[in-house]
C-alpha cells in the first residue's frame, strides 16, 4: 500500500470514527434526558414542576397534551352528558373547562421554550369551544401528543397536578422530590396491599371522618406506627399510617381511574387535599426528623382542618368508627 494511499484510509477511518463518537455521545445524551424525566415522574404522578431547562419544559408540553387527549376522547362520548343532569357526573363542559386550563398551561410553557404557536393554539381553543373534538385530536397530535397508555386515567391526573401547581402542594414542589417519592411509594403500596374501604357509593365525608380517626391515633399511638422513615415500606393492616394513607389512596382511585373518574364531579377537591396535605405532612417530618416528627405543630392544625371537614360533610368521629349525623 502506497504511503498517499494509508494516509486516504487513516483519514477515512478517522472520520468514521469521529462520527460514530458524535452519535454515541447524542445517544447517551438522549438516554440521560429520559432518565432524568423518569426521575420527576412516580407512574403517572408528578414529583415536581419541571425547571427552567428546555428539555424538561418541552417533555412537559408533551404530557400536557397528551393528558388532553384523554377528556377530548371522553368529551366525545356520546355518553357523556352535555349539562348536570347527575350531579356525580362529568359534562362536556366541564371537561371542556379543564381543556381550557391545560391549554393555558401549554401556552405559558410554549412561551418559556421562546415557541410562537399563538395560531395554533387559538385554533384549538376554538375547536374544543365548538365540540369538534375529532380535529382537536388532530391539532393535539400536531403538537406531539401521544396517543399510548391510558389516556383517560392521565387526563384526570394532570387535572389533578395543574390544582396543585396552582394551590402549591408540597408533594410537586422541586425541593421536595426526593419526600415526594416516598409520599407516591407509600401511596403505591397500600393502593397494591390494602383493600380499598370504600366503593364508588361512598359518601365523602365517611372517608375524610376515617381519615381523622387514622391521624389522630398516629398522633396518640406513635410507637405503633411501623414505618419510620426506612427505605422499605412495610405496615400490617390494623396500622393507622397505613390506614391514613389508603384514604388518600382511596381518593386517588375514585378521582383518577378512568371509570370511576368520570363520576366524580361532585367531590369536594379542597377537602380532599386537606387529607393529602395530614398524609404528606407525616411523611415529610418523619423523613426529615425521624422520631421527633410528632412534635410538630402541623399535625394539630391538618386534624383540625379534617374534624372542621367531617362537621361540614354531616358526618362526626365516634371513638373509632365514622357515623353520619341524624336528622
Amino acid at each position: 500500500m502506497s504511503y498517499h494511499l494509508k494516509i486516504a484510509f487513516i483519514n477515512q477511518y478517522s472520520i468514521m470514527l469521529l462520527f460514530s463518537l458524535i452519535f454515541l455521545l447524542i445517544f447517551s445524551a438522549d438516554i440521560a434526558v429520559l432518565e432524568a424525566q423518569d426521575t420527576r415522574f412516580f407512574q403517572e404522578y408528578p414529583l415536581a414542576t419541571p425547571s427552567s431547562d428546555k428539555r424538561e419544559l418541552s417533555y412537559e408540553m408533551q404530557r400536557t397534551v397528551s393528558a388532553m387527549l384523554g377528556g377530548v376522547k371522553m368529551a366525545s362520548l356520546e355518553t357523556t352528558p352535555s349539562k348536570t343532569e347527575d350531579e356525580e357526573a362529568l359534562t362536556k363542559e366541564s371537561i371542556k373547562t379543564s381543556l381550557q386550563k391545560m391549554l393555558e398551561y401549554v401556552s405559558g410553557l410554549s412561551a418559556q421554550l421562546g415557541i410562537d404557536n399563538t395560531g395554533q393554539l387559538n385554533k384549538m381553543e376554538k375547536s374544543i369551544k365548538s365540540g369538534k373534538f375529532d380535529q382537536t385530536t388532530q391539532q393535539l397530535k400536531a403538537l406531539g401528543a401521544q396517543s399510548d397508555g391510558d389516556t383517560e386515567a392521565q387526563f384526570f391526573v394532570w387535572k389533578e397536578y395543574l390544582e396543585d401547581i396552582q394551590h402549591q402542594a408540597p408533594w410537586v414542589a422541586p425541593e421536595n422530590i426526593k419526600i415526594n417519592r416516598v409520599y407516591r411509594q407509600i401511596l403505591a403500596y397500600v393502593s397494591k396491599v390494602y383493600d380499598r374501604p370504600f366503593g364508588v357509593q361512598a359518601e365523602q365525608g365517611a372517608v375524610i371522618a376515617d381519615a381523622a380517626q387514622a391521624l389522630s391515633n398516629c398522633l396518640e399511638h406513635p410507637e405503633m406506627i411501623a414505618w419510620r422513615g426506612q427505605k422499605t415500606i412495610k405496615m400490617k393492616q390494623d396500622d393507622e399510617l397505613r390506614r391514613l394513607a389508603s384514604n388518600v389512596a382511596y381518593f386517588n382511585w375514585r378521582m383518577h381511574d378512568r371509570v370511576s373518574g368520570r363520576r366524580a364531579a361532585n367531590i369536594n377537591t379542597d377537602m380532599v387535599r386537606h387529607i393529602q396535605h395530614a398524609l404528606y405532612h407525616v411523611v415529610y417530618t418523619t423523613v426529615k426528623i425521624e422520631d421527633a416528627w410528632i412534635k410538630d405543630a402541623g399535625h394539630g392544625e391538618n386534624l383540625l382542618q379534617l374534624c372542621k371537614d367531617v362537621r361540614l360533610s354531616g358526618w362526626y368521629v365516634n371513638g373509632d368508627r365514622a357515623q353520619k349525623k341524624s336528622n
